[in-house]
This record gives C-alpha cells, sequence and structure tokens, in this order.
C-alpha cells in the first residue's frame, strides 16, 4: 500500500523515545490505521482487529502502523512524502471475497487525517 500525504506543520511521525506520556497510552503508540472491511451479503461490515484489544493479535495481519518522524528543516515546515507499507499478508481467513481498507494518519497533536478507502478484490 503507498500513501501520498501532506502535512502543513510538519508533526506527522513518531520516534522511537514516544513511548511515555501521551504516547504510552496503545492507540497512541501508531500513527497510521487500516481498518479491514469485507462485502458481506451487498453491505460492508468492518472486521475489528485492534492491537489495544488484543495485545497479541495474528502478527502476520498488521493494520496499525508506527511511522517514523522524518523532521522538516529550514523555514518551510510542510512535511510531503509517499508511506509504503508492505502488506505481505493482509486478507483474513473468509467466506468473501472482496475487502477494503479505510486509511487514516495521526499526526502527533492526535489529529486524523481525511479518511481514504483502498478497495481490493
Amino acid at each position: 500500500m503507498i500513501i501520498d500525504f501532506t502535512d502543513g506543520d510538519g508533526n506527522f511521525g513518531l520516534e522511537q523515545s514516544d513511548t511515555v506520556g501521551q504516547f504510552s497510552e496503545c492507540i497512541n503508540a501508531f500513527n497510521l490505521f487500516a481498518e479491514y472491511y469485507e462485502m458481506q451479503n451487498g453491505k460492508w461490515v468492518q472486521i475489528k482487529i485492534d492491537p489495544c484489544d488484543d495485545p497479541s493479535p495474528d502478527p502476520d495481519v498488521p493494520y496499525y502502523y508506527k511511522i517514523p518522524w522524518a523532521r522538516p528543516t529550514g523555514q518551510d515546515q510542510t512535511q510531503q512524502g509517499l508511506i509504503e507499507i508492505q502488506m505481505n499478508s493482509w486478507r483474513i481467513e473468509s467466506d468473501f471475497d472482496t475487502v477494503k481498507f479505510v486509511v487514516q494518519i495521526k499526526d502527533r497533536d492526535f489529529q486524523l487525517s481525511n479518511a481514504i478507502e483502498v478497495l481490493t478484490k
């Protein structure tokens, strides 16, 4: 999965040391979220897999990610770039064959981006 993004104030990304304080809450340890949906009988149904609910989910099916912070330099703090994620095993064993991901990123102020949908079959 490749995501093209722009962050106007340059505060997207997490550092290895971001594990205490506001980042100690499990959900704040991640900054890219890909929620998994299946088309079931004509309706999209979310299949919830949250590593904060189950700290030992199947490691072959990761949907939450920690993207490192590439701090901008200079006067213009805008970040632009591509995030590329290798999703080696992204499909859950299921009777349904059409899935989509709803993807969002979260900056260091915990502001969520617009959601994008990635459809796959």
